[in-house]
């Protein structure tokens, strides 16, 4: 599963020219949430691997529970679904921004919207808690979705024509 997940960020960073518009990015890098392989003890960890497959760095993200999703906006900020928060990371360094996105339930996946240039964050685990928010990039939310549908929101994703 996990490479899996690896291929298809790496085919997100490589072939989407989201990232290319920023001078602080290397195309084709990779950025691997790897659940099993944690050097602080808590699953919070990103690494980012140059497109040959070196280790570039090791992104350390806030807060505690299992790191669920990733995804990044046209400056190159990447954000961490993670706990209650979704965490904005900005380059070259990464460095976690103090104001995270919260709720009082926990975050499933983040999506980036490139029609609006807008984040969009899963949460909750169950029927009672499932919405889906969408965020400015200054992390003020716009709009809360909710549906007798959604039980457990896991993964978001925009096409790329947003049609």
């Amino acid at each position: 599963m996990r490479f899996i997940m690896a291929l298809w960020l790496l085919a997100l960073v490589h072939s989407s020219g989201l990232l290319a518009q920023s001078p602080t990015f290397v195309e084709g890098q990779l950025f691997v949430a790897d659940r099993g392989n944690n050097s602080n003890g808590s699953d919070g960890e990103v690494r980012r691997y140059s497109h040959n497959g070196q280790l570039r760095s090791t992104i350390i993200v806030g807060g505690s529970g299992v790191i669920r999703g990733l995804c990044f906006d046209r400056l190159g900020n990447m954000y961490v679904a993670r706990g209650n928060f979704i965490w904005r990371h900005t380059p070259p360094n990464y460095v976690a921004d103090p104001a995270a996105f919260a709720t009082n339930v926990k975050a499933q996946d983040v999506a980036f919207d490139r029609t609006t240039g807008n984040i969009w964050g899963s949460w909750g685990t169950n029927a009672a808690e499932a919405k889906i928010i969408e965020y400015t990039p200054a992390g003020t939310a716009v709009a809360t979705h909710t549906h007798a549908s959604l039980v457990h929101p896991r993964s978001i994703a925009f096409n790329v024509e947003s049609t």
